[in-house]
């Protein structure tokens, strides 16, 4: 038997809460502490099998990743005042996930069927921890393979989502907290911009496939929790009792705490922008235009939820750069830009005239890929290079002419263009080369980039 739900949204947004209310009721489990073993094996062994002589090594690699995500984050957690009944795992726990896994693996599982196989090993090691019927479980970056697979027969999902000022807010607050897991908001703005909008493209998949899914809104949570309760129930044809609404209205009746467990606040929304500049705030209302409009967060939206609407670019300049947006690992040194299967760039542009971007990658993808890797071009929508590219070590060049009525104009002081680069194969070192260590999804890497003809320069932060 597969799971029953899988939680997925953007990080920040709220799925913590929305995983924990489904808890309420006596037939449903949802596990909010978050395993992480969907978006793994989807990033480890979404395309490709691991290679055999692999497998130890990436079962290492798993150990220490599930007892951190599993063990080591939920006593955090406790410590820093949530329910203990969160303790749910123990090493052992983590152990007989790692058999599975191993098992899995050494059958040469990949792709559906591994995410298929997961979802088996999940409902497995939650029924131990829970005797409930509708066994779920959240993490919020299982919303990829929620996208990817959403045409098979698959758990229900529920798709969590929030406006974007407030989840750069939220990012923001834990980076300065000092929490020891917050090292994934800790890039500059349009890094964090990229994030939201990574997250929100995948949502926005799942809830348009033939499957869909249930959206559930931060705001929504806030304003009438009891409401969301209800439609989340009703998606398993169960009803809310009057003590669950009662208790997501106010937050008081510890019986129905301890059934999530939980200690239940009230969601509430601010409209504030903290330390975000006028630019900043332009930056974040202009990217996200058209994702937010399909959660229902359009300008008119934002400014009935109490946000001020930038109207124009602030009057300053417009700086000639490119910038990785979103499908980009984040790294500590200069030029380690590794892309996923598909990732974004920005680039700034001056005013009135076109200019050449010329962008250089490396890639070395491994023997196991049968024929050419395929990558995809598109400026701003429309696709302007289709490049093949052989195993192997490889540098690729990509030329763009970018004319001036291409850009989103910022003021009259130039613009804006998104380019977005999809590869048809990713790998990662650690599972499919014979030596590396590295367990990121990998395409292809960024190292240069030039705007007309100035010399190449290293992408900087």
């Amino acid at each position: 038997m597969q799971l029953d739900i899988l939680v997925g949204g953007v990080p920040r947004g709220g799925t913590t809460v929305a995983a924990k209310i489904m808890s309420l009721h006596q037939d449903i489990f949802c596990y909010a502490g978050e395993t992480h073993l969907i978006p793994f094996m989807h990033d480890l062994f979404g395309q490709l099998p691991c290679r055999y002589d692999k497998i130890d090594l990436v079962a290492r690699f798993l150990r220490q990743q599930f007892m951190t995500a599993m063990v080591e984050m939920p006593r955090f957690s406790v410590s820093q005042g949530a329910h203990p009944g969160n303790l749910i795992f123990v090493e052992k726990d983590v152990d007989d996930l790692i058999d599975a896994v191993r098992r899995d693996l050494e059958a040469q599982l990949y792709g559906a069927e591994l995410y298929k196989a997961s979802l088996g090993t999940l409902r497995g090691l939650l029924s131990k921890a829970d005797q409930r019927i509708i066994l779920g479980e959240k993490t919020p970056s299982n919303i990829f393979a929620m996208a990817d697979y959403a045409g098979l027969d698959a758990p229900k999902s529920i798709v969590v989502m929030r406006e974007p000022i407030g989840v750069l807010r939220s990012m923001n607050a834990r980076v300065i907290k000092g929490d020891a897991y917050s090292s994934a908001f800790k890039g500059d703005l349009e890094t964090n911009i990229g994030m939201y909008m990574e997250y929100a493209m995948a949502a926005r998949q799942v809830l348009n496939s033939a499957g869909g899914g249930l959206l559930v809104r931060y705001e929504d949570i806030a304003q009438s929790p009891g409401t969301v309760v209800r439609k989340m129930f009703k998606l398993f044809g169960r009803e809310a009792e009057d003590r669950v609404i009662q208790f997501v209205e106010t937050g008081r009746d510890r019986e129905i705490a301890n059934r999530a467990p939980m200690n239940y606040r009230r969601l509430n929304i601010t409209a504030g922008y903290a330390e975000l500049s006028p630019m900043d705030i332009w930056k974040v209302f202009s990217l996200t235009c058209e994702l937010r409009k399909a959660f229902g967060y359009s300008d008119t939206a934002m400014t009935e939820l109490g946000f001020k609407v930038p109207s124009d670019w602030p009057d300053v300049e417009v700086p000639l750069k490119v910038l990785p947006l979103y499908g980009f690992h984040q790294s500590s040194w200069i030029g380690d830009a590794l892309m996923k299967r598909r990732g974004g760039l920005i680039v700034y542009l001056g005013k009135g005239r076109s200019y050449d971007v010329t962008l250089e990658f490396k890639s070395k993808f491994p023997e196991q890929i049968q024929g050419e890797v395929e990558l995809r071009v598109f400026l701003n929508g429309i696709q302007r290079e289709l490049l093949k590219v052989r195993t192997g070590s490889r540098s690729t060049m990509v030329n763009l002419k970018v004319h001036s009525d291409e850009l989103v104009p910022m003021g009259n002081r130039g613009g804006y263009a998104v380019i977005d680069l999809v590869s048809s194969v990713a790998y990662n070192l650690i599972g499919h080369t014979e030596n590396g260590d590295d367990a990121r999804e990998i395409s292809f890497q960024l190292i240069n980039w030039k705007i007309d003809n100035r010399p190449f320069k290293w992408w900087r932060r």
